[in-house]
């Protein structure tokens, strides 16, 4: 909704301006940070002792990160020739120090299971950074606008956050006791690292490549379609380790539950993407204006890649159970080459052709992690696939039905309104319909989760 408004009041260009400066504070976010939250939510025992260390640990890393930030700021702007972007870097760095504040409750509350507290905070995160953004964006105050609501929503969970917490850090010495905890968050830094940097660089220099203006449109098409993939991935990240972590120790069939999980799951956030894949190309020059209608491929084919991705949701939670964080570096380094490659490759290639190549990479990331998964976990490739094999193929029924009643509609000269509304709910309807005749043991699961 708030793109719905930000995107009439913003150009493309504005959108292109706070993508980078986004890019590169998430970049540094992303090194300095060291995984230190996830290994928080691993360690079997976190002590008052070690969780004191571990905050004063985020607080320098985050103090380090918007230094960091104010030292690449002018070198960004001279990349890009556009002086602007110096302000803009530097004044999104603070949010390196705000993150530091909000991942150490978020860390504590996640191995707590206290989901309840992460809901509320992460909606009011939101309802505040979209506040923030539609109210700078109205006063005209163009890419700060977007730089205003992240702030804003950063800040709003820092003071909600810090009222749930019962105690306060206190100062202590360095524990050797903390060195295998920040070991172990070296190699999930690492993953992240490589999994920030095969989105955030290829932005960067896509945008350098293709100007700002195709920097804006693919940033838009993320915000609609990596918003909604981020959210799912986060909140299903944020309680699978501590979740998977807990049943290994009672002595549960992970594998089990990773099946009945993925299938789950893929059954309820499928039809989201595959649909919004079907009706981009008359939903977002209706919603959005015709400005937005060149983005309608990258949307295509960032909703697929994320229906996709989500398939495999739950995968890295099994394996930082199980005590294994190589093979995700390994996925992670080869979801980078094949992002720098694309963008590389594509250069001088057509928006488009960029996009496609970027989102391919799923084909060679999903099978490498299945066959990872299926050698610690003991759970064969073609078990792993099956669970979600029926999900998949209605969700693309439903998609290409969609996509057939659309060429129909207008070859017929059906009006756009009329069109759009149709599809939509034709769609809904028919995907119900398929679920009912062909997967009824799986509304059962996702009747269940609401519980």
């Amino acid at each position: 909704m708030s793109t719905l408004v930000v995107a009439r009041l913003l150009t493309p260009s504005d959108f292109g301006l706070a993508s980078v400066a986004f890019a590169v504070v998430a970049i540094v976010q992303m090194f300095v940070f060291a995984g230190v939250p996830q290994a928080m939510l691993r360690t079997p025992h976190l002590v008052p002792r070690l969780s004191d260390q571990c905050f004063w640990v985020l607080l320098g890393l985050g103090v380090a990160g918007t230094l960091a930030c104010g030292l690449l700021a002018a070198p960004v702007a001279r990349f890009y020739g556009a002086p602007l972007l110096w302000w803009l870097v530097a004044v999104q760095g603070l949010d390196c120090l705000l993150q530091a504040l909000v991942q150490f409750p978020t860390a504590l509350l996640t191995r707590k299971m206290r989901t309840r507290s992460l809901a509320v905070r992460m909606l009011w995160f939101k309802a505040v950074s979209i506040a923030a953004t539609l109210l700078a964006a109205i006063g005209g105050l163009g890419p700060w606008s977007l730089v205003a609501g992240s702030l804003a929503g950063s800040i709003a969970s820092v003071f909600l956050l810090w009222r749930t917490q019962p105690r306060r850090p206190r100062w202590r010495r360095l524990d050797p006791a903390i060195l295998p905890l920040l070991r172990m968050g070296w190699l999930i830094m690492a993953e992240t690292a490589l999994t920030t940097l095969a989105i955030r660089g290829f932005v960067l220099l896509f945008g350098k490549f293709h100007g700002l203006h195709d920097l804006g449109l693919l940033n838009f098409a993320m915000r609609l379609v990596d918003e909604l993939g981020a959210m799912i991935t986060a909140s299903v990240g944020r309680v699978s380790l501590s979740f998977f972590a807990t049943a290994h120790r009672a002595g549960r069939d992970l594998a089990r539950i990773f099946e009945v999980g993925s299938h789950a799951i893929t059954l309820a956030v499928l039809p989201l993407f595959f649909g919004l894949a079907a009706v981009a190309g008359d939903a977002i020059p209706f919603v959005f204006g015709a400005r937005w209608a060149a983005a309608v491929p990258a949307v295509q084919l960032l909703a697929v890649f994320w229906g996709l991705r989500l398939t495999r949701v739950l995968s890295p939670g099994v394996m930082r159970t199980l005590d294994v964080q190589g093979p995700l570096v390994f996925n992670a380094a080869i979801n980078f080459g094949f992002a720098m490659a694309a963008v590389l490759l594509t250069r001088d290639l057509g928006f488009v052709a960029a996009v496609a190549a970027f989102s391919a990479r799923m084909l060679v990331t999903i099978p490498a992690g299945a066959g990872v998964l299926a050698r610690i976990a003991d759970l064969p490739v073609g078990r792993q696939f099956q669970a979600v094999a029926r999900p998949l193929l209605l969700a693309g029924a439903m998609a290409l039905a969609v996509l057939a009643a659309r060429m129909l509609a207008l070859a017929s000269g059906m009006p756009l309104v009329p069109r759009l509304a149709m599809l939509a709910a034709g769609g809904a309807s028919l995907y119900a319909a398929l679920l009912w005749m062909f997967d009824r043991p799986g509304l059962t699961r996702v009747a269940a989760l609401r519980r």
